[in-house]
C-alpha cells in the first residue's frame, strides 16, 4: 500500500509572546521548592539555564573582570550588565506571600549593589515581568567566581517528580516551552519524533483522495480537535501525500540503517 496522509499546518505567532501582558492577572509561583545548580559556566548551552519561561533564564557566564559575572537572561542577553540584567525581570527583598508590598528594582540593585555578599541565605522575590509571574528565590551559592545555586519555587501544581531533561523533537514543545530538545543539549541533529498519518489503499481514486483528504483539513480547524491534539503536546502540521510518502521513505531508510547497525533480529 502507498501511504497517505493529510495535515492541516498550524502556524505558531510566537511574536506576539513579547508583546506587553496589559491586565494579566499575576501568577505566583507557589509550587514545591526545587534547587537549580548551573553544571558550568558556559551561559550558550541551554541545559546550564534555568529556563523559567519563553521569555526568561537565568544563567551566569564566567567571569573575566569587575562586574562581569553578574546573572542575566540567557533567552535575549548574551552577557551581564550592570543594572539591567536579568532583562525583563525584577527583584525583590521579601516573602511572596508579600509580592504586591515588596520594592522591586534590578538584580544587582535589589542586593545594595553586592549580589555576591548579600544574596546567599536571603529570601527574594522575581518578578517575571512579560509573563507577569512571581516566584520565590533563595541563593544557597554565589561565589565571586563562575556558578551558582538557589532554591525556586515552581508552578502551581508541580510535582518533585523527576524532571523531564530534554525534547527528542527537533523543535521545543509548547507544552514544555522550558525544556531543551536533545539537539540543543548537545547532540546536534538528534530528531526521534513521532507523527501519525492517514493510509488509504493504492487504488483509492483520485476524487475520493480529494474528498478525504479536504475532510480532514476541515476536521483539524476545529478547536476542539486542535485543543484535543495540542493538549497530548501533538503538533499539528500541513503535508500532503507526496509529504508523508517522502517521510516513510527518510524513516525506512533511518531505522533500516540502525537495525543493519546494531545486528537487530526478529524475535
Amino acid at each position: 500500500m502507498k501511504p497517505r496522509t493529510h495535515y492541516l499546518l498550524v502556524g505558531l505567532c510566537l511574536s506576539s509572546l513579547s508583546l506587553p501582558l496589559c491586565g494579566r492577572a499575576a501568577t505566583l509561583w507557589t509550587g514545591p521548592l526545587m534547587t537549580y545548580t548551573q553544571p558550568a559556566p558556559d551561559p550558550t548551552f541551554p541545559t546550564n539555564q534555568d529556563i523559567l519561561t519563553a521569555h526568561v533564564s537565568l544563567t551566569r557566564g564566567n567571569p573575566v573582570g569587575g562586574g562581569s559575572g553578574g546573572m542575566f537572561n540567557g533567552i535575549t542577553e548574551t552577557a551581564f550588565t550592570k543594572l539591567v540584567s536579568p532583562a525583563d525581570t525584577e527583584w525583590a527583598i521579601g516573602e511572596l506571600t508579600n509580592y504586591a508590598t515588596l520594592i522591586y528594582s534590578d538584580w544587582t540593585s535589589a542586593s545594595g549593589g553586592n549580589p555576591v555578599h548579600n544574596y546567599p541565605g536571603q529570601q527574594l522575590v522575581v518578578h517575571l515581568i512579560s509573563d507577569n509571574i512571581y516566584l520565590s528565590l533563595k541563593y544557597t551559592d554565589l561565589p565571586a567566581g563562575p556558578g551558582f545555586t538557589y532554591n525556586r519555587s515552581t508552578p502551581p501544581g508541580a510535582s518533585n517528580a523527576p524532571p523531564t531533561v530534554a525534547i527528542t523533537s527537533p523543535k521545543r514543545s509548547p507544552l514544555l516551552p522550558n525544556v531543551p530538545t536533545v539537539a540543543e543539549s548537545g547532540f546536534p541533529g538528534y530528531d526521534m519524533d513521532t507523527w501519525i498519518g492517514t493510509f488509504v489503499p493504492r487504488a483509492t481514486p483520485p476524487a475520493a483522495l480529494k474528498v478525504l483528504h479536504e475532510a480532514t483539513v476541515e476536521a483539524l480547524k476545529s478547536p476542539a480537535v486542535r485543543e484535543r491534539i495540542e493538549a497530548q503536546a501533538g503538533n499539528i502540521i500541513g503535508a500532503g501525500p507526496g509529504e508523508l510518502d517522502a517521510l516513510v521513505a527518510q524513516d525506512i531508510k533511518r531505522y533500516s540503517k540502525i537495525v543493519r547497525e546494531r545486528g537487530i533480529k526478529p524475535e
